[in-house]
């Protein structure tokens, strides 16, 4: 089973290095690795360059923005099961084997996600919502994965098959900063999304400098052109951003049929359950180290 993996850039001279090897060290022989620049002005081509055999295709040429990157590398891919990590984000060394071996045991699975992790901008482990949680199908179509509600699906844990892709509207290339958040909501109203019970990647937190940090408010402003979601909803939502501890409760307190797939240690063997429960991705001791934490 063939994985297309998908790295969009532009000047990333700082983080491409790191994110490229992530790959590599993680890649199977059945993973295909494309990388599409869009015409970078600083050291970020050199340093592609210098794994050019381990990367199966790389152009470097100007587009039209980072959804525009990704649409182009899916079109050129060929693989069954396609995934993008950004020229920030990292893989864990075990990610990509692990992909092969779930999408060739459940042919039902369609996309799945993994644990939400964190790096710091040195690239070091620094965090994981250490608890499965439900990801509600309707609510998924609605929009509710988003801040103030049940948060996001993490992009750069997510993988999907290439037919869901094409089944679904794909990337709206209208959108600049939350064409991922709506590919969800298309990819939810054909098939079930599952959580494998282990972290994939790690999400960089760093300084400032990220699509969605940098430009949260064009990021908000699309998601609300793609939510459904009512009056009630929307205060909720207000309400929960104004208070990490109402949202921890919110999402507490929102039950649902959870697909998960996690590893059996005594059949040595990942097993596909269901299971109803509650859609934080943190349990109690969890948010109580947070607490201390994020203390100032």
């Amino acid at each position: 089973m063939r994985i297309s993996i998908i790295t969009p850039c532009f000047n990333a001279e700082e983080t491409i290095e790191q994110t490229i090897l992530s790959i590599i060290n993680s890649k199977t022989v059945n993973t295909e690795y494309i990388v599409i620049d869009g015409g970078s002005t600083d050291n970020t081509i050199n340093i592609i360059k210098k794994y050019k055999n381990d990367i199966d295709i790389f152009i470097s040429e100007q587009d039209k923005g980072m959804y525009h990157a990704i649409s182009k590398g899916i079109d050129l891919s060929s693989g069954e099961i396609i995934g993008w990590l950004n020229a920030d984000d990292i893989y864990m060394p075990w990610t990509l084997q692990t992909i092969e071996k779930i999408f060739q045991k459940f042919p039902d699975v369609k996309w799945l996600t993994g644990l939400p992790g964190f790096c710091n901008q040195d690239g070091l482990y620094t965090g994981l919502r250490s608890s499965a949680s439900a990801y509600i199908k309707s609510l998924i179509v609605k929009g509710w994965y988003q801040n103030g509600l049940l948060g996001h699906i993490q992009q750069e844990s997510t993988f999907w098959k290439r037919e869901l892709y094409y089944e679904t509207e794909g990337l709206d290339l209208n959108l600049k900063y939350a064409a991922d958040f709506k590919l969800w909501t298309s990819f939810a109203k054909e098939a079930y999304l599952y959580q494998i019970d282990i972290p994939l990647a790690a999400f960089r937190k760093g300084d400032g400098q990220q699509i969605s940090i940098k430009f949260q408010s064009e990021y908000s402003k699309e998601v609300s052109s793609v939510e459904k979601i009512n009056f009630l909803t929307k205060l909720i939502k207000k309400l929960n951003q104004r208070s990490l501890i109402l949202n921890a409760l919110f999402q507490f307190f929102i039950f649902g049929n959870s697909k998960v797939i996690g590893y059996s240690q005594p059949s040595n063997e990942w097993k596909k359950i269901n299971i109803w429960q509650n859609c934080s991705k943190n349990s109690i001791s969890d948010l109580r180290l947070a607490f201390w934490l994020y203390r100032e």
